[in-house]
């Protein structure tokens, strides 16, 4: 059955139970003629031993909805690329929070674009399709979420961009309830924080049109929901664990890993006695059974960390509300890698390094409906095991690892110069050597201090940093450069980089629906006077960037004659080919005449520049070039001046030192020969001479003779 409206003066229209039957939920959504199947299924059983939703949201891209048949030797969509992969982010973060309390039944999203008209975004369309197929499925999910993105134009928001130029300036995705906003992911130039607040207000109107929508449809479609077995703390339990032990020994410990090991032993000991804490019953496994004491016993402990922020406002590591962690910088750490920084802040640590290569480093980006695009500027962020002291095997970039990366370089981004200006292809990696929250932020940090580093000539430098809240009833506070426990614990997290002039990049994540326009616009003027404070930290290490290092490729362009481009290119690509091998410099030529040359050093570039103007530099008088004889005249013969393939007339009397009666008595056709040029008349017609060439030479050979016998 059809169900539709106009959203912003466009048709939105769902179907509901006429495909995909046997999924527990369902949505075929049309937004103008972008296609969106939305399925859901979740087990009718918990996952024995896991005290979290385990929830995996599969977004993919159907290569014929754009008309097109997939690459490759098997012509079929393969794993997921980059942009699938934060797409399903995206539709994760906007649902996993409104799944009922304790649930943890193995459940799964898989979405499919399956038509797409390039106007009307298919993740967009992805996130409020899910929504519409959990709510009226008989899944524990009661709370409708929709899902718009914010574009700007001449200062004017726009709900849904079609434009590229309507999302230059701002591009949000922001996803909401009735009541306040869920999720916020997106990246700016540097816009104001006022603007960015009036961004997301703006968006949430749009959103409650899309909730009042996704009501009617629960109304007519939506099934009972299933009763579930929930598997979340007690109570009960959490009074017996609080007359056991005191948590505040655990809690207040400085170091992350020295925690960790505390709470886990602590949990070892409460696990002896666990028919004391859950008595044995029929209703739940010994597997749900510790699960319901570990998470009674972290319930204990959120619940000692959030009374101390808002009634002491005293956090676990001792900081006040808006303290910032110890920040220690080193620049140049790399000594081959042309830029380098490690930025540590409190106990999270990143290594992250700056790598410029030539235009031949681009990554092609041949994404769904895109093909062609060049990427000059690449961020890449790697989370090894050993930075939160785990033990895991080292495997492809994860989810989580794609997202940190895209987050952070999308906030450096508007950084880079554009390509007439600085033609370098630009990677950054980040390697975290140690976390304890806010790792992809310090990415950022570091990131803009490797390209200061590098020698980039960057406008300013950028920075990240996380926040956080804690709220109960109407008292709240904001915590500022969170750690990794006060994201498991508080109620928000909430990124934002930028420079002083603005935001580049958010990403904001709520767990509680009760957070006010009002506390979000707190958190982010509060971020933005922290970032000011780790701003003036980086421009004390370094305030402008470095020269380029010497290790990094050289660059030159020079500007040539159009008329000389088949000179400099030469027969079958022989003179740019022989250059090429010569200085193993890669050579760009352009149809104007614009030459640009990237060699490995100084060097390499000279010798390429010297050769690219001997192959185009204009024929003069009195200098010796090679030539090819091309035909044999009566009365003497037409060569080719190598390398600019200008032709030249030699008299039969210029052909040699001796005298003779036939050309071909001492040159022949193709042969390969010296000529001085004895003259360039008016018209542009060259004279030259073999016999002055060699008369020349020898005079030369007589001259380097009698200094070596000077010598001896």
């Amino acid at each position: 059955m059809k169900f539709g409206m106009k959203f912003e003066g466009e048709d939105f229209e769902v179907q509901i139970n006429e495909v995909a039957i046997h999924a527990d939920g369902a949505t075929l959504l049309r937004y103008g003629d972008t296609v969106v199947l939305s399925t859901v299924v979740s087990s009718k059983k918990n996952v024995a031993g896991i005290d979290f939703l385990p929830l995996t949201v599969e977004f993919r891209e159907k290569s014929y909805a754009v008309g097109e048949i997939p690459g490759g030797f098997f012509k079929r969509e393969g794993k997921p690329n980059e942009r699938e992969i934060l797409s399903s982010r995206l539709i994760d973060r906007s649902v996993r929070p409104l799944f009922a309390p304790g649930y943890v039944e193995d459940t799964q999203v898989i979405s499919y674009a399956l038509s797409a008209d390039k106007e009307h975004e298919p993740d967009i369309a992805a996130i409020n399709a899910t929504a519409i197929a959990l709510l009226i499925s008989d899944i524990p999910f009661f709370i409708p979420v929709a899902a718009v993105k914010v574009g700007m134009k001449d200062g004017k928001f726009i709900i849904n961009p079609k434009q590229e130029e309507e999302k230059q300036e701002l591009e949000l995705v922001v996803a909401g309830t009735e009541t306040g906003i869920v999720m916020v992911e997106g990246r700016a130039n540097f816009i104001p924080e006022e603007k960015f607040i009036d961004a997301i207000y703006f968006a949430h109107k749009h959103i409650r049109k899309l909730i009042d929508f996704q009501k009617k449809i629960v109304q007519i479609f939506g099934k009972p929901k299933r009763e579930y077995k929930p598997i979340t703390y007690s109570e009960e339990v959490i009074e017996k664990i609080a007359n056991k032990i005191d948590v505040k020994d655990i809690v207040l410990e400085p170091s992350k890993y020295q925690r960790r090991l505390k709470e886990q032993t602590t949990l070892d000991e409460l696990k002896k006695e666990l028919d004391y804490f859950v008595p044995p019953s029929d209703r739940f496994s010994d597997e749900e059974r510790f699960s319901i004491l570990s998470q009674s016993f972290f319930e204990l402990q959120r619940r000692f960390i959030r009374k101390m922020i808002l009634e002491k406002k005293k956090r676990i590591d001792g900081r006040g509300p808006d303290d910032i962690r110890e920040i220690e910088i080193k620049l140049g750490v790399l000594p081959r890698v042309h830029g380098s920084a490690i930025f540590r802040r409190g106990e999270t640590q990143a290594l992250v390094s700056a790598t410029l290569g030539t235009p031949r480093d681009v990554q092609l980006v041949e994404y769904f409906g895109v093909e062609g695009e060049k990427k000059r500027f690449m961020l890449h962020y790697n989370f090894p095991p050993f930075s939160s002291g785990e033990v895991k095997p080292i495997k492809g970039p994860s989810r989580r690892e794609i997202g940190h990366g895209y987050l952070a370089e999308k906030a450096l981004a508007p950084l880079i110069p554009p390509e007439d200006k600085f033609p370098y292809t630009i990677r950054i990696v980040s390697d975290i050597l140690s976390s304890n929250g806010s790792t992809s932020m310090a990415s950022v940090c570091g990131g803009s201090l490797a390209l200061f580093d590098a020698g980039v000539p960057v406008p300013f430098h950028v920075a990240g940093v996380a926040m956080g809240v804690i709220k109960e009833g109407e008292e709240y506070e904001v915590i500022t450069d969170i750690l990794g426990d006060e994201d498991h614990i508080g109620d928000m997290d909430f990124k934002l980089a930028g420079s002083r002039e603005g935001i580049s990049a958010v990403q904001m994540d709520l767990k509680t629906f009760g957070l006010s326009f009002e506390i979000i616009k707190d958190a982010v003027m509060r971020a933005k006077k922290a970032r000011e404070k780790i701003l003036d930290i980086m421009y004390n290490e370094i305030s402008s960037p470095k020269h380029l290092s010497v290790y990094a490729p050289r660059f030159s362009k020079l500007k040539i004659d159009t008329d000389k481009i088949a000179a400099l290119i030469g027969p079958g690509g022989r003179n740019i080919k022989q250059i090429v091998d010569i200085t193993k410099a890669d050579i760009e030529i352009e149809q104007d005449g614009t030459v640009k040359i990237f060699a490995q050093d100084e060097q390499g570039l000279n010798r390429a520049i010297e050769l690219i103007n001997y192959y185009t530099s204009d024929i003069e008088e009195g200098k010796t070039y090679k030539a090819k004889v091309k035909r044999i005249l009566p009365n003497g013969a037409l060569v080719q001046l190598l390398p600019s393939n200008q032709y030249a007339f030699m008299h039969i009397s210029q052909v040699d030192t001796r005298r003779i009666s036939r050309v071909v008595d001492s040159i022949k056709p193709n042969e390969e020969i010296e000529v001085k040029v004895i003259k360039i008349e008016e018209d542009g017609r060259i004279l030259v001479s073999r016999r002055e060439a060699i008369i020349e030479a020898q005079g030369a050979q007589k001259n380097a003779a009698t200094k070596k016998g000077k010598r001896f």
